[in-house]
Parts: structure tokens; C-alpha cells; sequence
């Protein structure tokens, strides 16, 4: 939390103060990344095909497509999925 508030220009009791600690702290770094990323993922037409949120596929449907992306991009970067 120290190295965050040096970089960061805040004191660390005021990091204390929005998060309880460095896991919280992680989560919506994280978090807030995610939904950046989706969001400019969505406004892209080749995504929005391959994810089927311009098609008439169920949300079912909807979530297998994006899990298999979201598997292929990490086996392709190394990870056990």
C-alpha cells in the first residue's frame, strides 16, 4: 500500500480509508480494467460479431461464446484453462 500511495498521490491512511487492504485494493483495480476492456470491446464491430452481441443468440448462448474466448485468449497466453 506504501509503494501505491508514492505512486499514486495520496497518503496511505487515505488508500486505508477507500479500501481495507491490497486485496481489496486489487479487486477494483481489476475490476474497473474488466469493464474498460468490455466496454471498448463492445464498441468494436469484429468483437461484437465473434462475442454474437449483434446476433439473436441467447444469453446462454451469449455466455459459452464469450467463456470459449475468454479460454482460447488464455491458452494462447500460456494459462491452463
Amino acid at each position: 500500500m506504501a509503494a501505491i500511495a508514492e505512486v499514486v498521490p495520496v497518503s496511505k491512511p487515505s488508500l486505508y480509508n477507500h479500501f481495507k487492504g491490497k486485496q481489496e485494493l486489487f479487486v477494483a483495480v481489476i475490476a474497473s480494467q474488466c469493464v474498460a476492456l468490455l466496454n471498448m470491446l463492445k464498441g468494436d464491430r469484429h468483437f461484437r460479431c465473434l462475442l454474437g452481441l449483434q446476433s439473436g443468440l441467447s444469453g446462454e448462448e451469449k455466455r459459452h461464446l464469450i467463456d470459449a474466448a475468454v479460454s482460447l485468449f488464455l491458452k494462447g497466453h500460456g494459462h491452463d484453462v
